[in-house]
């Protein structure tokens, strides 16, 4: 798989008529080692100023010395904008064989979310 049929395959997904419920999500999360519960971070909400707000708290996290992890969306032009870690987009191989290395898994358990 190259990175424009990771695309292609990753854009089909979506909830569609799916009733997304936080019971599946617990299940999701539950199913994944329940990282949320390793991790340190905030989440931003809300209706508008999500991106703005998001880009602030990762610039003042980051230059206090923080290793930082932005994951946003939707995107705005391409789908690398979607992830940054300390400040820097992912390379497309990056996201490409993280998505490999777990798509397996997620095929698995897909009836959870989609």
């Amino acid at each position: 798989m190259n990175y424009q049929q990771f695309l292609k395959e990753i854009e089909s997904k979506c909830a569609g008529k799916k009733k997304l419920q936080l019971d599946n999500f617990t299940q999701y999360s539950r199913a994944i080692g329940n990282p949320e519960k390793k991790l340190k971070g905030i989440h931003i909400g809300g209706t508008n100023g999500k991106g703005s707000t998001s880009a602030m708290v990762e610039a003042i996290f980051f230059a206090h010395g923080f290793s930082t992890g932005l994951n946003t969306s939707p995107h705005l032009v391409d789908y690398k904008e979607r992830f940054r870690i300390n400040k820097q987009e992912l390379p497309e191989g990056k996201i490409l064989n993280t998505y490999l290395r777990t798509r397996g898994f997620h095929q698995k358990i897909r009836h959870l979310l989609f």
